[in-house]
């Protein structure tokens, strides 16, 4: 029933309508911390699934589900280039620093490094794992999405995993008014400048970011697709070439005795810069030769 072509965009349309939409309205953007923490623990049970499984399947643990086939520790040929675009996304969060320093308590950009610092380190480790052990289970029937991987008809872990992801639909649901928030506060800003609010022009704003961001996740069959062009474009421009330009900016603003002192971050800075621009067009190509089916 949920793969039929009428349910999934209803059930999508349904969930943006009278969750997500209510959700993004939250003037505060403390409110959200009750949500983000659901998210966060939704996440966490996915990935302590992972790793129960798939050390099971490690170390061969009778009665686990896996499936026969051989581990590879490096792929064949060039299709594991178009997963760049996708591991780029996969570290983007920038946009979330402004709203989390604005909340902090004592802000200052060492806490703020030291946030940045645990949350990458978090995030690298459990995809570190995950995708290692998630391998694992499955070898060579393993699947981008990796909630198909565990398709085990009629088994424990078949049942598990159907808990699981509803969990982690929850998860996306509750992430994505962090999202929309400095979203529609930068678009805000742009367009209107320093007005007054308004209530009005605020609803307006969310309804126009999620009718269209909602009708690109409604069109798009394949999440990987949305991901990748967005991994392509703007995950290595905020990454990579954002960040390096705002600090070679910056420089033109400081004494000489700060600009000696920062002479070694600077060359740092232009090796990033160069790197995001030598990515992006690389991501995009890779991208699209895996979207035509020729990587």
């Amino acid at each position: 029933l949920w793969d039929s072509s009428f349910t999934r965009p209803i059930t999508q349309i349904v969930t943006l309508a009278f969750i997500i939409f209510p959700l993004t309205l939250v003037r505060k953007f403390d409110s959200l911390k009750f949500t983000s923490f659901i998210a966060v623990a939704f996440i966490l049970v996915f990935a302590v699934v992972v790793l129960v499984y798939g050390f099971m399947a490690a170390t061969g643990y009778e009665g686990s589900e896996i499936r026969k086939g051989s581990v590879n520790v490096w792929p064949d040929g060039v299709k594991v280039l178009t997963s760049i675009p996708i591991m780029t996304f996969a570290f983007l969060c920038h946009q979330n620093t402004f709203p989390i320093y604005r909340e902090m308590q004592s802000p200052s950009p060492k806490r703020m490094g030291t946030v940045a610092h645990f949350s990458v380190g978090v995030c690298s480790f459990v995809y570190l794992y995950s995708g290692i052990f998630g391998y694992i289970i499955t070898k060579d029937d393993t699947e981008s999405d990796l909630f198909k991987n565990f398709d085990f008809s009629g088994s424990t872990i078949n049942i598990v995993m159907d808990v699981v992801s509803v969990g982690f639909g929850l998860a996306i649901i509750f992430s994505y008014p962090v999202v929309v928030w400095e979203a529609r506060r930068n678009i805000q800003h742009l367009v209107f400048g320093d007005a007054e609010f308004s209530f009005r022009r605020y609803v307006f704003l969310n309804a126009s970011i999620v009718i269209v961001t909602g009708t690109i996740g409604v069109a798009a069959k394949q999440i990987e697709t949305v991901l990748g062009i967005v991994g392509s474009t703007g995950s290595p421009m905020m990454i990579y070439a954002l960040p390096p330009l705002l600090f070679l900016e910056a420089r033109k603003f400081m004494n000489p005795a700060e600009l000696q002192e920062t002479s070694a971050d600077a060359r740092g800075a232009y090796a990033l810069l160069i790197f995001g621009v030598v990515l992006i067009p690389l991501c995009v190509v890779l991208w699209a030769l895996g979207l035509a089916g020729v990587l």
